[in-house]
């Protein structure tokens, strides 16, 4: 065989090797915390023994707790939810994504439940996580249905509320919601004050 010949083929053996360990790589744990949240919480323990050499690892863990609790929310799972963000919190109880998340689940259970203490609950709840995350207009708004359903007549916190949630930015079937729950709310508080005049 010429040398030229072992130099091509050595190149191709090159290639070969490499495109198959590209096509064999495992996933980042950044990508695993996304697509499959449950094997990295199930395999936690042994991911965060690296967690001294890359502290990167640890945000990776929490976000899959996070994802997982996303998940149990979407199915109305509260309690789920609540659980998995407890774990994550147990991880750093000072990550803010976590604290707004659970605030937000916790929130969204007593909200369910809906007796007079526990919508005060609730607000409280979405109270701290509009605290975890001023930007957020869902915790705002949020609140302003714990108050509609709190009681109906507390006009002033509800419009206030509503139209922090509106212009804070919402999903938009939830802004059409709070839009008319906005124009309700007003046209209540204009007939009451109509009323005692």
């Amino acid at each position: 065989m010429k040398p030229w010949q072992i130099i091509i083929q050595g190149f191709i053996l090159l290639l070969i090797l490499g495109a198959i360990g590209c096509f064999s790589s495992t996933p980042s744990l950044k990508t695993l915390s996304e697509t499959d949240p449950q094997y990295v919480v199930s395999h936690k323990d042994s991911i965060l023994l690296r967690s001294d050499k890359d502290p990167e690892i640890i945000p990776m863990v929490i976000a899959a707790y996070i994802n997982l609790s996303d998940e149990a929310l979407e199915k109305k799972d509260y309690e789920t939810a609540e659980a998995y963000l407890i774990k994550a919190l147990e991880i750093d109880k000072t990550n803010i994504k976590a604290k707004y998340a659970y605030a937000m689940a916790k929130g969204h259970r007593l909200f369910k439940k809906g007796n007079k203490s526990q919508l005060w609950d609730a607000i409280e709840q979405f109270s701290k996580a509009s605290y975890y995350r001023p930007d957020d207009g869902l915790s705002v708004y949020w609140s302003a249905k714990g108050y509609s359903k709190k009681d109906d007549s507390d006009y002033q916190n509800i419009i206030e509320l509503y139209q922090k949630s509106i212009e804070l930015g919402l999903p938009e079937e939830l802004e059409a919601d709070a839009k008319a729950s906005l124009d309700k709310a007003k046209k209540e508080k204009e007939v009451l004050e109509s009323f005692w005049k």
